[in-house]
């Protein structure tokens, strides 16, 4: 390898190219260059022992975003039992579904619910949200509103999980209680303004 030292540079009016010979390498300040170019839109990295090379971008950006709402006002009846097993597809009443179909199997999903408006028409009962993927018959998330009246609530949540695949998946909303309708989007309040909203973003590996 030849090393070229100097402590001092005279100003200089062209481009300086350094070229190695053969197969060489060129290293400046400890810092080993690549070879060749890298692909458009790629950028440069280190590997901590101060070899640098070209590396696709990625990684944290938002792959897409996809969202559905309603403002359908819906009186669920179906229980949703109060005991120490997950809820099932089966039990309370879906009031809104979304799919997306992830663009890398990698990419993690981050699911966001706003429900605007809900309640139990029968005080000292809880209301509950149980967040369902596909046809599994177990939730992978719920929510529960202990606050024990009969009171107009809100509801927000959201939930991050693996995408897994690259096939379409359906998200599925349900919400119930042990007892009582819980009551979505109230028809006689502010003009049915309030929405049930769920939002599914993809970030990418």
């Amino acid at each position: 390898m030849s090393t070229i030292v100097t402590d001092a540079v005279t100003a200089l009016s062209g481009n300086l190219a350094l070229a190695p010979e053969g197969s060489g390498v060129v290293t400046i300040d400890g810092l080993t260059y690549p070879a060749a170019d890298g692909s458009a839109d790629e950028f440069m990295k280190t590997n901590g022992s101060g070899v640098l090379s070209f590396a696709a971008a990625g990684g944290g950006k938002v792959g897409q975003f996809v969202t559905a709402q309603t403002n359908a006002t819906s009186t669920n009846g179906t229980t949703i039992p109060t005991d120490d097993s997950k809820p099932q597809k089966t039990e309370g009443d879906e009031i809104l579904t979304l799919a997306i179909t992830p663009a890398n199997s990698s990419s993690k999903l981050f699911i966001f619910v706003t429900i605007a408006h809900w309640y139990n028409s029968s005080a000292a009962q809880d209301k509950v949200a149980a967040l369902f993927r596909d046809d599994a018959a177990d939730t992978i998330f719920c929510i529960v509103d202990s606050t024990n009246d009969d009171y107009v609530k809100h509801a927000n949540f959201h939930f991050q999980l693996a995408a897994e695949s690259t096939s379409q998946q359906t998200f599925k909303l349900r919400v119930g209680s042990p007892s009582g309708n819980v009551v979505v989007n109230r028809a006689d309040k502010y003009d049915q303004a309030n929405v049930v909203t769920m939002s599914i973003m993809e970030v990418l590996p």
